[in-house]
């Protein structure tokens, strides 16, 4: 053992003489090669000490990773028997919590700030109209996928045998059954508390009498851990950009129906030129109907000028998120940007599952970008058929749309001007943003348009941008109650009450017809005349 360590420490030590000249030293770096290069290369012929994995068939990346530091021209002699056409440090991500203080929330304060409520009202996840899974991949260092509250929201990937060490599906992964670990290439996934309380945000299960709901309660999470570095990240956005592919070209038979992607982590002061090969993924992965989710850095800096990925990717199939407290306020260090960062979301204090089948806080805007990505998904399990057909003939332009009601649907907050839509999100508004998308109607508030009545009954037609219980009543002239009844309103046909004559006796003459809901009440005058045999 003694021997095998001295000669280790004997081959770096030649090479950082050997090569002393660099001036930049890294164990991580990105190789672009050609793409004949690319494709003739082989990942076996290297040396036991340095690791080699082809990470990206789009833009033909190598990533080297090796126990030492390595200077660039090390690298490149590496590679001389190839057509090199590029060589970057592979650059580390911060992760974008931080650390909770001495107290915790125990209660989800952040679920009624967005006004979840009020959208579970009416659904709260599951499939889509048409019974398809919805899953969110959330990239991270690890999980605990077997915590109590996540693991009946989970990922399984059918066409995958767990642990027979065979690739069933033909996808080039070995038993990626519950997702993907980027470093082991299969599903055994570190245990971490970072993505299990991100992972808890998405989608801890709701309504099951314990622990925590996520923003959506019966989402599939795809968990895909080891992503600690850029070439990581690629890794696992060529595997969800795959997976969201087989699924389409099989028409749902193998793949995943995946529709958003959560970062919950970042390079600040960096711009796109430094990672090229990073940010057309976004564009990559929304050509297959992905909405890509990324966190602001967690300081007091404008990215537009001072530089952050992934903030800065110009990819309109992306959206990034800075961080507000439970009062609404940005919080100080939470990086903004008038031109790259899109909204806000609570993550100061949020609190959410945890390693250990426990339950804890985590702050920063690793917790804010989760609650876009959670609704992202649950927007897909509307029952909405023209946003089902859209995302099967379209998926990119379906993306799109989801994308455009949560901007469109941000709550105006003073502090959030130095962000594109100056505003933090607001689940209910992006709700309506869709139904009112859906329906081609414009929502408005509470009004009684107009009553007709038939030999059978009368016709009530009212607007409402509230979806929550209505009641309707009629008064005679003496101002006594006559009629009363609570309704619903349905979400995407016309909004009309329909009152039967069999169930009131109605003596001719004027009447006041009420409508009325927990924040509004109108009325109208209507004169009833019975009509003759």
């Amino acid at each position: 053992m003694t021997l095998v360590f001295v000669l280790f420490l004997f081959i770096f030590s030649s090479l950082d003489a050997q090569y002393s000249d660099d001036t930049t030293l890294s164990n991580r770096w990105i190789v672009e090669l050609s793409e004949e290069s690319y494709e003739a290369f082989d990942t076996d012929q290297l040396k036991s000490t340095i690791q080699l994995r082809k990470i990206s068939d789009h833009f033909h990346l190598i990533n080297v990773i090796s126990e030492a530091q390595l200077p660039q021209s090390y690298v490149q002699d590496l590679f001389s028997d190839y057509s090199i056409l590029a060589i970057r440090v592979d650059q580390k991500l911060t992760q974008r919590d931080r650390i909770p203080d001495d107290f915790k929330y125990e209660n989800q304060w952040n679920m009624d700030l967005i006004q979840m409520p009020a959208v579970w009202d009416h659904f709260t996840g599951g499939l889509t109209p048409n019974q398809e899974e919805i899953v969110v991949a959330v990239l991270d260092v690890g999980f605990q996928i077997d915590h109590n509250d996540l693991e009946d929201n989970i990922w399984e990937n059918k066409n995958e045998i767990i642990g027979d060490g065979i690739d069933n599906d033909a996808n080039g992964i070995k038993d990626d059954y519950y997702g993907l670990n980027v470093d082991s290439m299969n599903d055994t996934h570190n245990v971490d508390d970072h993505g299990t309380k991100v992972a808890g945000i998405v989608g801890a299960k709701g309504n099951n009498g314990i622990g925590v709901t996520g923003v959506n309660w019966d989402v599939k999470i795809m968990p895909i851990s080891g992503v600690d570095f850029v070439g990581e990240i690629i890794a696992a956005m060529q595997y969800v950009i795959q997976m969201k592919q087989r699924y389409i070209s099989t028409n749902g038979a193998e793949g995943a129906n995946i529709v958003a992607t959560n970062l919950s982590a970042g390079v600040p002061y960096v711009f796109p030129a430094t990672h090229p090969d990073w940010c057309p993924y976004y564009d990559l992965a929304g050509e297959v109907g992905i909405l890509s989710v990324g966190s602001a850095p967690n300081l007091a800096i404008n990215v537009d000028t001072e530089g952050d990925l992934p903030s800065l990717c110009q990819s309109d199939y992306l959206i990034a998120v800075t961080n507000t407290d439970q009062n609404d306020f940005r919080v100080a260090a939470a990086g903004v940007g008038p031109e790259n960062i899109d909204l806000a979301a609570p993550g100061e204090l949020v609190f959410t599952t945890t390693v250990g089948d426990d339950y804890s806080t985590i702050r920063g805007s690793s917790a804010s970008a989760p609650h876009v990505a959670g609704l992202i998904a649950l927007m897909y399990s509307l029952d909405c058929d023209k946003l089902v057909e859209t995302a099967k003939t379209s998926p990119s332009s379906a993306a799109l749309i989801i994308k455009e009601a949560i901007l469109s649907g941000t709550e105006q907050l003073e502090g959030l001007e130095q962000t594109v839509t100056g505003g933090r999100l607001n689940a209910f508004n992006t709700f309506l943003e869709i139904v009112g998308w859906c329906t081609g109607n414009v929502l408005s508030s509470l009004e009684l348009r107009e009553v007709v009545s038939d030999e059978a009954g009368l016709d009530i037609r009212y607007s409402t941008d509230d979806f929550s219980k209505h009641t309707i009543s009629l008064y005679n002239m003496l101002g006594q109650r006559v009629y009363t009844k609570e309704f619903q309103p349905s979400l995407f046909s016309d909004k009309v009450f329909r009152l039967e004559l069999n169930d009131i006796e109605l003596a001719n003459g004027n009447y006041l017809v009420t409508l009325s809901n927990d924040q509004e009440v109108t009325s109208t005058k209507i004169t009833f005349v019975a009509t003759k045999d």
